[in-house]
């Protein structure tokens, strides 16, 4: 994804997804692992290293904020992996 507008669109539909329903964004990354035949643990940590490395691409500001709130609400989890940004 190398438009900036996808990409903003991707990460604002992950980061709804997290704020809105936790359970269901797990049940999320562990089909996504599954299928790519990856840990839960590898492909969050993908999705969080994409999140922040491409916030900076994102013009809109309220996508902005969500994306930001969203890692947020990983890192207050206490999961290593969301600890590790």
């Amino acid at each position: 994804m190398d438009t900036p507008f996808l990409m903003s669109l991707f990460l604002s539909v992950v980061s709804r997804l997290l704020l809105i329903s936790e359970p269901v964004f797990q049940v999320g990354i562990e089909n996504v692992a599954s299928s790519e035949g990856k840990s839960a643990t590898e492909v969050l940590s993908t999705i969080t290293d994409v999140m922040c490395s491409k916030i900076s691409y994102i013009v809109q500001p309220e996508r902005k904020k969500l994306i930001s709130i969203a890692l947020l609400k990983l890192m207050s989890t206490g999961d290593p992996v969301s600890l590790i940004l």
